[in-house]
């Protein structure tokens, strides 16, 4: 059964005179000097900055309880016998209501305990009423809290604390003067608010469990629900009506989140590190950072600042206000229709960019790439509602806005010509991040052109997608396909290594030697310049990358350049290290089959286990001589196949290089 969560914002002057019940299942008043203390601090702050707006509480969640039901049905039948000669019948009705019905508080109970406690002391004059279920005179107590001694406190925890609090208050307020307390007492009246959110149909104990388990806070998206589900916001239709939009909306609500919840649409715009409970946050903080309502334009600045504010609740705030934004010819159905016609637009806008190949992975790549794998959700958002503002105002022109975010690939992010691409360099940390890029294109260029072939061949739409899924549940280097250098092996274990890594290829054989420089004891392997060189000679020195090429007045390493870099996941690029071509190569083949790889102390390559078996498809095409038509050698990488690979790559991204 789908409840109807009731939610507003109110000021403390608009829960005078209520009954509060702090239930058996809390914990009770715990809040310690440091809480109440920067309770206190923040509302000077907030009085001294800002002359208009209100400071905005967490979530106030509480569920109605009436106190004794016949009591309560007999009462009213009594009073609205007396109330009809009254000039405000239906005030008098609301009031006699109110003094019959308590309010049991789920969440929020520590803020409001310590400000009844401050008003306490500022003006000795309860505002509200609260008693702790586990402690029946708690009530009492508070009431009389300024009266109370430290002794009175030790009874039990809960008065403990909230003696602590009334000594920390009163210490706090004795220097203020007569008119600074009542310009405190007068602004938690009326500008301190709190989000009241009244639980409708739901087991207050489970709502609990859910809030404070872990510290689980409401969402954004949880309260703006609730708001768009109020029957309070359809007036003057029928029940039927509502019922229909509530389920309506809340269906859609439920598919928007049920799709957002599958990684691989998640992941094609967004990154592992999201935190909140809801995915559908996301697209209502890309409305909000962005304005769609155009709210700023339409109240001055500071207004908006004091009434948006800029907290964990800014989102919901912000929603809360355009749906109070009404204008006089346009029905409360209809109002709220349009704003959540906003939400579905874009998700919808979203899930067409997924489903076709093209805009999936030009789209896709332009906000990984634009983040620069620094994690800034904000920054991916803001390009994901620019592309939107663009897909919306061409009227879904699919041509011509697939030509404006290639443009702003070869533009913003990739801006290298095609003389320059061979010249980017893996020491240098900016060309670096530019060469990540450059090899994650190259992999979706790749796929995209072998789904144009396929297309035009088997006249089918997509065969294969780039999966950004996959890609983002990793940490990716850029790596050298053959060793960078042979410099590294300058101590026994690096040298080690490599011959572990020379067996592995077959092309040294185990002897007596071997084994003996193998041995964890060996600090030392004198001849190693020898060995080495025997196993080098097995390929042709004149078609291998040089270390140490002088051009002009530099001295330049090739094997630092793109044609001899793929992207390779972290795990994998540790597991061998240095290893020479044809050991690299043995570990992605097996990387591919699912099949996590070491090299033994003996030289051999072991299978450990499974491992997640995603290779980029260039990656593997290297390793796989694929560039190469008469494919040399598989144990080494040569010129020949790094010129063809760079090759490859010029001639896929054409249309980005500038």
């Amino acid at each position: 059964m789908r409840n109807n969560n009731k939610i507003g914002i109110v000021s403390i002057s608009e829960i005078q005179g209520l009954d509060f019940i702090i239930p058996d299942y809390q914990r009770g008043y715990r809040w310690e000097e440091l809480q109440v203390t920067e309770l206190l601090k923040d509302l000077n702050i907030f009085i001294e900055n800002s002359r208009t707006g209100f400071y905005c509480l967490q979530p106030l969640v509480v569920k109605r309880s009436i106190v004794d039901s016949k009591a309560f049905s007999e009462e009213i039948s009594r009073r609205l016998d007396r109330i009809q000669d009254e000039p405000d019948p239906i005030g008098c009705l609301v009031e006699d209501l109110q003094q019959l019905t308590s309010w049991e508080v789920i969440d929020g109970q520590q803020r409001l305990t310590t400000l009844y406690i401050i008003m306490m002391v500022l003006k000795h004059d309860p505002t509200y009423r609260i008693s702790y279920q586990t402690r029946p005179d708690s009530k009492d107590f508070l009431k009389n809290i300024i009266d109370k001694t430290n002794e009175d406190g030790a009874k039990n925890v809960d008065f403990q604390h909230m003696i602590l609090a009334r000594n920390i208050a009163q210490t706090w307020l004795q220097d203020k003067s007569d008119e600074e307390k009542a310009l405190l007492y007068d602004t938690i009246l009326e500008r301190v608010k709190f989000i009241w959110y009244e639980s409708v149909g739901e087991n207050p104990i489970d709502v609990f469990t859910r809030l404070n388990i872990g510290k689980i806070s409401l969402t954004n998206s949880e309260l703006i629900k609730a708001v768009l589900l109020n029957r309070s916001n359809y007036a003057g239709s029928h029940s039927e009506f509502i019922r229909t939009k509530q389920i309506q909306i809340a269906s859609q609500w439920d598919d928007i989140e049920y799709a957002l919840q599958d990684d691989e649409l998640w992941l094609f715009l967004n990154d592992t590190n999201y935190q909140e409970r809801t995915r559908i946050d996301f697209l209502f903080k890309i409305l909000f950072e962005n304005d769609c309502f155009g709210i700023k334009a339409k109240i001055k600045p500071e207004d908006y600042d004091n009434q948006i504010g800029n907290d964990r609740y800014s989102v919901y705030r912000y929603f809360a206000k355009q749906i109070e934004m009404k204008d006089e010819h346009t029905s409360d159905a209809e109002h709220l229709e349009s704003i959540w016609a906003k939400v579905t637009s874009l998700f919808d806008t979203i899930k067409e960019w997924f489903e076709d190949s093209l805009l999936y992975h030009y789209i896709g790549f332009s906000i990984w790439a634009i983040d620069d794998n620094n994690h800034n959700a904000e920054v991916r958002r803001k390009w994901i509602n620019d592309w939107y503002n663009q897909w919306m105002q061409w009227a879904k022109d699919k041509k011509a806005f697939l030509l404006a975010v290639k443009e702003a690939i070869r533009d913003n992010i990739i801006k290298c010509r095609k003389e320059d691409l061979n010249k980017l360099h893996f020491e240098d940390v900016y060309q670096k991040s530019k060469i990540r890029k450059i090899l994650l294109l190259h992999n979706i260029q790749t796929i995209i052109t072998q789904q144009e072939v396929q297309a035009d061949k088997y006249k089918l739409s997509t065969f294969h997608k780039f999966p950004f899924h996959l890609f983002k549940k990793e940490t990716w280097n850029v790596e050298h396909i053959d060793s960078a250098t042979t410099n590294e092996l300058a101590n026994a274990r690096d040298k080690k290594s490599w011959l572990r890594a020379a067996l592995a290829s077959g092309k040294l054989k185990y002897d007596g030697k071997i084994k003996k420089y193998l041995d964890k004891r060996c600090t030392d392997i004198p001849d190693f310049k020898k060995i080495y060189d025997k196993v080098m000679t097995q390929f042709p020195s004149d078609d291998l990358l040089c270390e140490n090429v002088q051009t002009g007045d530099v001295i330049d390493n090739e094997r630092m350049h793109i044609w001899n870099l793929s992207l390779l996941d972290e795990s994998t690029n540790k597991s061998y290290r240095n290893s020479i071509f044809c050991v690299k190569r043995s570990f992605i083949i097996n990387k591919e089959q699912g099949k996590h790889c070491h090299i033994s102390d003996e030289g051999k390559v072991v299978i450990d286990g499974k491992a997640i078996a995603f290779v980029p498809i260039c990656t593997k095409q290297a390793f796989l001589k694929y560039y190469t038509e008469d494919a040399n050698a598989l144990l080494s990488w040569s010129r020949t196949d790094s010129v063809k690979y760079l090759d490859d790559i010029t001639e896929k991204l054409k249309d980005f290089l500038q």
